[in-house]
């Protein structure tokens, strides 16, 4: 299912992801606005993704709390 909006230039019915109106030719999108062939190429799913959580500095963390917990209950 398509969405479509109209141009604020000349009123002309426009699908979502037009960058120009199909009547007057003018910008009716952001210009960095991405393509759908973009979309659904590889590069595009890649620059995406999501980076991984370090959990190195989590763990050196919750071991230093044990530590001065330790010494301060055996001292």
């Amino acid at each position: 299912m398509t969405t479509t909006s109209k141009c604020v230039h000349c009123g002309a019915v426009v699908k979502e992801w037009e960058r120009d109106c199909p009547k007057c030719g003018r910008p009716v999108a952001n210009p960095d606005a991405p393509l759908v062939s973009d979309l659904r190429s590889k590069n595009w799913s890649k620059a995406g993704q999501h980076r991984k959580k370090n959990i190195l500095p989590f763990i050196i963390g919750i071991i230093v709390i044990i530590i001065i917990i330790l010494f301060y209950y055996y001292k």
